[in-house]
This record gives structure tokens, C-alpha cells and sequence, in this order.
């Protein structure tokens, strides 16, 4: 087997098996806010819902997209931390936006969920975008609404 060619099984091994559905992104961030910030009372969570962003996506893959980055930025930022999510339609794609800011001292790696968050944008045909600058991240995801 070529060495190309073993790479590439070895990535797509990776990708999660879809079942797709129709989805809002927004209702799912919804979701995870509520159920996350029950954990976290003492942070600030500012959620932009441009749009409700229906796309034809694993519901159960996308919670745990949502649940992923936003679980990462509340133990970036530690007790009263500051998050804002973002979810918008821009043609065939919704973008789902995560910034947060991490306490000095505390800026956790947390490559595994980072690594699940990618690979699930991925097998969904979308792209990601890790910003980080001093003390701040932003995450980027657009995803394409439909299967294309």
C-alpha cells in the first residue's frame, strides 16, 4: 500500500459514521448552553443567534461539536469567565463562532476534544479555524448546510 494511500485510511478511520437529519445549529447551542451552564453558574455566556442555521448534519455528532468547544472555552476561562457563541447563516454555510479568554495560569491543552471537534467538521465536509492570540481563542467552524 502506497504511503499516501495509508494516510489517508488512517484519517478517514477517524471520521465519524453520519446519520443525517434536518438540524438547527442554533437549538442544539441552545441546548448545550443550558445544559453546561447549569454546571458553571458563575460564567457569562453571550449567545448570538443570527439565524437558526438548518443544515442536514448528525444531530448527535453536532451536540457533541457544540458541547466540545464550549466545554473547552468554560475550563479555559475558569470562575467567571466570559464566553460568546455565534451562530449565522452565510449562503450554503453556517459558521458557529466560540471566543473565549483563558486566566493566566489556567489555559488547559485540550487537544483530545480539539481533534474530535475537527474530525467531526470534517467528516460533515466543513472547515475549522483555531485563532489563538496572548490569552484569547476564537473557533471558526463553517459547515455546509446540505450534502452535497
Amino acid at each position: 500500500m502506497k504511503r499516501s494511500a495509508a494516510a489517508s485510511l488512517i484519517a478517514s478511520s477517524n471520521a465519524p459514521v453520519l446519520k443525517r437529519e434536518r438540524v438547527a445549529l442554533a437549538e442544539i447551542c441552545r441546548k448545550v448552553i443550558a445544559e453546561t451552564s447549569r454546571a458553571h453558574p458563575d460564567a457569562e455566556v453571550v449567545f448570538n443567534n443570527w439565524d437558526e442555521a438548518f443544515g442536514a448534519w448528525d444531530r448527535r455528532q453536532l451536540v457533541q461539536l457544540v458541547r466540545d468547544l464550549f466545554s473547552s472555552a468554560l475550563a479555559r476561562g475558569g470562575p467567571g469567565s466570559s464566553i460568546l457563541l455565534s451562530v449565522s447563516e452565510s449562503g450554503e454555510n453556517a459558521l458557529l463562532l466560540v471566543v473565549s479568554s483563558c486566566q493566566p495560569g489556567n489555559c488547559p491543552s485540550e487537544v483530545s476534544a480539539l481533534l474530535r471537534a475537527r474530525n467531526i467538521v470534517q467528516a460533515h465536509g466543513g472547515r475549522s479555524l483555531l485563532i489563538v492570540r496572548s490569552n484569547d481563542r476564537v473557533c471558526h467552524i463553517s459547515l455546509p448546510r446540505f450534502a452535497t
